[in-house]
């Protein structure tokens, strides 16, 4: 434990635990005073409590060994810099494979975390797309995409469901749109109307049913990913749909 004197001095500080059996990092924190000491008394104290943490920390101390425990930073003025930092540390190990045991991404992860260059430069300044030349769908997915949105919640939120027209039937890719930016390209096999069980089914009773596609990535579109095509709709339009080459 850190004594008064060393509370008083060290501020907020970024911390990690070892496991001196395998050598690895499971643990990224943040704290002040005795913080980084806590995890091991928690895990003795609170037995009833079972976490991926705590039951590393119980096969470590039943070992015959102790925690390795590590200040990463310390002297740091804010808990809002603290907090930064923490993310910052937890993305960089977790890009270089290590499986961290922590339950959170870090703070900002969603907005200012771990993101390809590539990614980074559409937010900011996406390229035109290329020229749309087969029947294509844009459609505008009103699920809030991030870089951390994993594939499959983003191929449900673009895949349905659209009040679609009989042109949906010559589509053969669909692009999934995000504040005019393409994320992702699939290449349309089949479609099929919503119904009973299905998400949110329940907005079509007594209306004419929306539709969904099922598809694939289209890993030979992939030059679209990334691109703009804000100048594909138009000002103010507010269906969330745009056919190409589909007439």
């Amino acid at each position: 434990m850190f004594t008064l004197d060393i509370i008083n001095q060290i501020n907020w500080y970024v911390y990690a635990l070892r496991d001196p059996c395998t050598n690895t990092i499971f643990y990224i924190g943040k704290g002040k005073g005795n913080r980084v000491f806590q995890h091991a008394s928690d895990a003795l104290d609170k037995p009833g409590v079972e976490t991926e943490k705590l039951d590393t920390i119980r096969r470590i101390l039943a070992s015959g060994r102790e925690v390795e425990s590590f200040i990463i930073r310390h002297g740091i003025a804010t808990a809002t810099q603290a907090y930064a930092i923490e993310a910052a540390v937890i993305d960089a190990l977790r890009l270089g494979g290590h499986k961290l045991q922590n339950v959170a991404a870090g703070h900002g992860h969603r907005d200012r975390g771990l993101v390809h260059t590539s990614v980074l430069t559409s937010v900011y300044s996406a390229p035109v797309a290329p020229t749309v030349e087969v029947p294509t769908v844009l459609v505008r997915i009103s699920r809030l995409w991030t870089p951390q949105m994993t594939p499959s919640a983003l191929y449900e939120a673009a895949s349905g469901w659209w009040r679609m027209g009989k042109k949906r039937a010559r589509v053969k890719i669909a692009f999934a749109v995000s504040a005019g930016v393409v994320r992702a390209v699939y290449r349309v096999t089949s479609w099929r109307q919503r119904a009973r069980g299905d998400r949110e089914w329940e907005e079509d009773i007594g209306r004419t049913p929306r539709w969904a596609f099922n598809g694939e990535h289209a890993h030979d579109f992939s030059r679209y990913l990334n691109t703009s095509v804000a100048h594909l709709f138009k000002r103010g339009q507010s269906n969330p749909v745009r056919y190409m080459n589909c007439d």
